[in-house]
């Protein structure tokens, strides 16, 4: 399991204004936006590796067995 955080960008944010406040405090944010999907794209064709995203206050309940 890989844990990936992940940032939306600000046309996809919730909150516009927030996330260019978030932003403007925290400029690395920005270097950390839709890494998820970057992840989907480097993973693919790798049979041992399945990306799973998952959103923000989004539960899902994996099987590792």
């Amino acid at each position: 399991m890989i844990p990936s955080h992940t940032f939306p960008t600000k046309e996809n944010a919730p909150s516009k204004e927030a996330m260019e406040q978030l932003m403007g405090s925290f400029p690395i944010i920005e270097n950390m936006m839709d890494k998820d999907k970057e992840l989907v794209e480097l993973l693919k064709g790798n049979n041992q590796t399945k990306v799973l995203m998952i959103g923000y206050g989004e539960e899902k309940e994996i099987d590792l067995h």
